[in-house]
């Protein structure tokens, strides 16, 4: 089941759909180390304003690819990139993370700082980037993220030295979750890399796809442990997912700082 385009707003950037609970405010209950956090991201958000800035895109620093320009690339699909021991560990980490808000008590939204959103929603991101989470947990595997990412690299830009973790997000689809905006990107990184976490047994539906320069669209067979790595600023969209569940880890690159609370600090 595709997503109707006609419906669609076809805005020429958007930024992914996610909010960070580690940037919202959270009331009279949130420590003191949180609202020194708060004070810190908005004092640099109103400087970037000011100078007219947009994260990932400072001067001196590698530049994301025009969208008429990332159109034109093509997907890397590396088969079976990552190793059912690799994907094991992911899906663990996620579900410790779910437990463990479970556990802070019954609400409507996720408590934990890692999850965002709804705990009913039938899309979930848990930020693994968030508080150095998969760097203290999974650090082989975040350092194979990276390495995989470069060296797939054919469009020069990822500099050494010159990029950064700016997020690393675990993608648990349900019944109805999508990103079905047919131009959406990931505006201001420069690559971006999803690995399916999930036997395509497991689910109907979820097709991953790009629109292209012609205005057509490529379906990728997307295998349990396959990478696709691609210019961030390409169009890409999940479909509606039908049944089952569809997991996959998103990671982008920037030229910005290596992120630990939301997608751009």
């Amino acid at each position: 089941l595709y997503c109707p385009k006609r419906l669609l707003a076809r805005s020429t950037i958007t930024e992914a759909p996610a909010t960070y609970p580690a940037a919202a405010a959270t009331g009279a209950a949130a420590a003191p180390t949180a609202m020194t956090v708060l004070v810190t991201e908005e004092a640099v958000a109103t400087e970037r304003r000011r100078e007219n800035i947009i994260p990932g895109r400072e001067p001196g620093k590698k530049q994301p690819m025009q969208i008429a320009d990332a159109i034109k690339t093509r997907v890397v699909h590396l088969k079976k990139a990552f190793t059912l021991d690799e994907i094991t560990a992911l899906d663990d980490l996620y579900k410790r993370l779910r437990e463990e808000d479970a556990s802070m008590g019954p609400g409507e939204f996720f408590k934990h700082t890692n999850i965002d959103g709804l705990r009913d929603s039938n899309h979930v991101y848990a930020f693994f980037h968030v508080n150095n989470l998969i760097d203290r947990e999974l650090p082989h595997i975040l350092d194979k993220i990276q390495r995989t990412m470069v060296e797939a690299d054919e469009w020069d830009l990822l500099e050494p030295g010159g990029h950064h973790v700016r997020v690393i997000e675990y993608h648990d689809y349900m019944p109805g979750g999508n990103q079905c905006d047919p131009h959406h990107v990931d505006g201001g990184s420069l690559v971006t890399m999803s690995i399916m976490l999930s036997d395509t047994s497991e689910f109907t539906g979820g097709e991953f796809t790009t629109e292209e320069e012609d205005g057509e669209d490529i379906v990728y067979d997307f295998q349990k442990g396959d990478a696709l790595i691609f210019v961030s600023e390409k169009y890409h969209s999940v479909q509606l997912v039908e049944t089952g569940r569809r997991r996959t880890l998103v990671t982008e690159l920037w030229s910005g700082p290596r992120c630990t609370v939301d997608r751009d600090f």
